[in-house]
């Protein structure tokens, strides 16, 4: 049976593949040995350019009304000098490839062959490689806390509480490396390690309280569960770890009543920075601030402090102090307010309305020295000043909700962390009561 190995080839437009433009391409078909192959040219041209039966792209007649700009005759010129240039190019990589061999006689061709000298198969670009995410649990960690500091201001945590995890990463690392872990990979983290990262927080290596120790565990479990939102990791490792201790917070305390008179009467001895922090203590007392929020309240008090005029209470006047604590932005950003009562608006425009602003780092340190002066019952601390607000306040006899709302807590909060009902506070209540008893009996 004869066979011919005679390529043919012959330029075509591609009709049913023109596009919305109405280009469609053009490519040189070829055949051999009755099996036939379309080269795509790169060139493209409209219907009109194209008569039926043409081999090349043909300028219309200007009669027919079908002339394009983009197709001038010098552009026609030249495609169609560079589809001969390529059929051209065909024809001669069809004959090398068709070179006899050792005996004489021609090689076969096929048309895969010539295709694939005229358009190489082009091996799949390379996809990028992904930088390799981190594995390591101090790696992640470091990411962690670039994430951390990389939000935007209105959701960012505050300076202190980005200081704290600075802290918690630093005593991580320093177990790691003590048990040789610090390349320990976070896939490998798991409730047993954690279970030994507690103890040794709890040792005396480890220096740290149930309270520390739960935050520093905790930071852990963060870091891990911001490697499964980031891809990194295929589940957040140690979600709904139990802590084999639990935190026991010491019992609420303040300073009695009589100790803040001391207080009130040695202030007036005092001078330089141990009397700032002395003046900034009480005015906590009175007004239930945190320290932090003290602070802001000094540098700019006219932003915090309002008076309700007296037609809306049918009393004179009242003062108001109304803030979003510094820690609470995020959980209660409409705030809190208190009443400026009298001890502190006295306080304030004995110091000319400008609180002194302490910027002594060692605030508790100035208040123990005057604590070892007077001799006092509890440690002074910034926060024992705001301790001794809520419980004073409840011993008037306000009662828990107003209590907390004036601190900008909730009574949870202020019963686990501030003060408790008292024995004075249940006397007070119980003498209420005995006076609505007999009003009643008498009415």
């Amino acid at each position: 049976m004869y066979i011919d190995y005679n390529m043919k080839s012959t330029l075509q437009r591609r009709h049913n593949r023109a596009n919305a433009s109405g280009l469609a391409p053009i490519q040189l078909r070829i055949t051999i040995s009755g099996v036939r192959c379309d080269l795509a040219t790169g060139a493209f041209c409209p219907a009109a350019y194209w008569p039926v039966g043409a081999k090349k792209v043909v300028f219309p007649l200007e009669k027919d009304k079908q002339v394009l700009p983009e197709f001038s005759q010098p552009v026609v010129a030249q495609m169609n000098e560079d589809l001969a240039q390529f059929k051209r190019d065909v024809n001669e990589i069809y004959k090398r490839l068709r070179k006899p061999d050792p005996r004489g006689a021609a090689v076969p061709v096929t048309v895969a062959e010539v295709r694939a000298q005229v358009r190489p198969i082009k091996a799949k670009p390379a996809t990028p490689e992904r930088p390799p995410h981190p594995t390591q649990l101090l790696e992640i960690a470091s990411h962690f806390m670039a994430s951390l500091r990389s939000m935007p201001a209105e959701v960012r945590l505050t300076e202190s509480t980005l200081k704290s995890y600075v802290s918690r990463y630093n005593c991580l690392e320093r177990y790691l490396k003590t048990q040789s872990e610090s390349e320990i990979l976070a896939k490998n983290i798991d409730m047993p390690w954690a279970r030994r990262y507690e103890r040794w927080l709890l040792s005396p290596e480890g220096n740290h309280e149930a309270a520390a120790m739960h935050k520093t565990v905790n930071f852990v479990q963060r870091t891990l569960s911001f490697a499964a939102a980031e891809g990194w990791l295929s589940e957040k490792r140690l979600h709904g770890y139990e802590f084999q201790v639990r935190a026991q917070l010491p019992p609420p305390v303040s300073l009695p009543a009589a100790e803040v008179a001391m207080l009130v009467d040695v202030c007036r001895e005092l001078d330089g920075p141990q009397r700032r922090a002395v003046v900034g203590w009480l005015f906590c007392c009175y007004t239930g601030l945190s320290w932090v929020d003290y602070r802001r309240f000094c540098q700019t008090p006219a932003d915090y402090l309002f008076t309700e005029p007296a037609t809306e209470l049918g009393q004179s006047p009242t003062h108001w102090i109304r803030m979003v604590r510094q820690k609470m932005k995020k959980r209660k950003p409409k705030g809190f307010s208190v009443p400026l009562f009298e001890p502190a608006a006295t306080l304030l425009l004995a110091w000319g309305g400008c609180l002194p602003h302490t910027g002594d780092v060692n605030t508790n340190k100035l208040l123990h020295q005057v604590e070892d002066l007077l001799r006092l019952s509890e440690s002074l601390t910034t926060k024992l000043a705001r301790a001794t607000f809520s419980q004073l306040r409840r011993d008037e006899g306000y009662s828990d909700e107003a209590v907390a709302a004036m601190m900008g807590d909730t009574v949870t909060v202020m019963n686990s962390h501030y003060s408790r009902i008292s024995e004075r506070r249940i006397t007070l209540e119980t003498l209420q009561l005995v006076r609505r008893g007999a009003m009643h009996v008498a009415a």
